[in-house]
């Protein structure tokens, strides 16, 4: 990283967070880009060389965190609108499909990444299948963590899933470094088989690496996860378990995106 000029901001307030807002405050940035000193401004007097940006009536806080993003998908922004979840993710993955290259994630995660600046947001974690955010968030000089997502309602994918949820997560390791980790992402509850699940949380916990899950991200994923009550059930067909069916539950496979479910039918 090249050396940045010493530079003293002033502000309104100051926000350290873990103290009380500071009025008419100033922090201290070394050349390392990292900071040397919080305080009111009366009391940071500007080192030798030392630049002053002046910003008056705003606040200087911590970088924001955004603690789940999808980077890879910036561009379908204004394109599946006012569509109920399960119309939407169908058409989300079909389109990711047919028409979205390499390329086109990779330009999507930079964008982000640009988008995130300009918004305060200095710490990001990415969970996506492409990766592109790994080295998008390098090159713009954030912090985060990408989660590499892995797939397979069926038990009988699990061996071929986690082979290639390795390989990614090995190809992505190139861009870890300080501020960059790589993570796994088991998709979730009702697209990962309770065999693939287990199979990625142990390989989570050989390797360190955090590991996220798309719990119950909207309404209608809670109502499936907690109660198999949710309109992702239409369509439905039964599909078989390795693992004995819980009391008055039964598998089920939504044939349409081809993930599965545990939901009274």
């Amino acid at each position: 990283m090249p050396e940045l000029p010493l530079t003293l901001y002033r502000a309104a307030w100051v926000l350290p967070v873990c103290a009380e807002p500071i009025r008419n405050g100033a922090v201290l940035v070394g050349t390392d880009g990292r900071i040397a000193a919080v305080g009111p401004a009366a009391a940071i007097l500007p080192p030798d060389g030392c630049r002053v940006e002046e910003l008056g009536e705003a606040a200087i806080l911590p970088g924001l965190v955004n603690v789940h993003a999808h980077p890879e998908l910036a561009m379908f922004r204004g394109a599946l609108e006012d569509l109920c979840f399960r119309d939407w993710i169908l058409r989300l993955v079909g389109a990711k499909r047919a028409a979205l290259t390499e390329a086109d994630f990779h330009a999507a995660a930079r964008w982000t990444m640009v988008e995130a600046l300009r918004s305060g947001i200095t710490t990001l974690a990415a969970t996506e299948s492409s990766g592109a955010s790994a080295g998008a968030l390098s090159e713009a000089g954030l912090r985060g963590v990408v989660y590499q997502e892995v797939f397979g309602p069926d038990p009988a994918q699990r061996d071929g899933a986690m082979a290639g949820l390795r390989a990614n997560v090995e190809c992505l390791r190139a861009w870890e470094c300080g501020r960059v980790r790589i993570g796994v992402s088991p998709h979730a509850p009702y697209t990962v088989s309770d065999a693939l699940f287990a199979a990625a949380a142990e390989y989570a916990l050989a390797e360190g690496l955090p590991m996220a899950v798309h719990a119950a991200e909207s309404a209608i994923e809670h109502q499936l996860v907690q109660g198999g009550r949710a309109t992702l059930r239409r369509g439905c067909a039964r599909a078989a378990s390795t693992r004995p069916r819980a009391a008055g539950r039964r598998w089920r496979c939504w044939t349409g995106w081809g993930c599965c479910a545990r939901g009274r039918c």
